[in-house]
């Protein structure tokens, strides 16, 4: 018995994985692949926009500067979200 045991074992070991778990890992290193994508995509607006204006301007004045852009972007969506649709 025990060496049935042991031999179960060994085959199970053996065993490749399952068919979904390789599409999991395909899944898996698509969306991985988006998430890098869109890093370089940000990475590549700040060096054209924010690294621009520090080098020219200074990083205080261009930080506190889009910190006021974010901040009224968020207000505006904050106010259509409560409002709701206009017809």
């Amino acid at each position: 018995m025990q060496l049935l045991m042991t031999f179960l074992l060994e085959t199970a070991k053996k065993e490749e994985n399952p068919w979904y778990l390789a599409i999991l890992k395909g899944i898996w290193k698509e969306v991985l692949d988006l998430g890098k994508d869109f890093r370089d995509f940000f990475l590549m607006i700040k060096e054209h926009t924010y690294d621009a204006l520090a080098d020219k301007f200074g990083a205080t004045g261009v930080a506190l500067v889009f910190i006021a852009i974010m901040v009224i972007l968020f207000m505006i969506i904050i106010t259509r979200v409560i409002r709701g649709k206009d017809d």
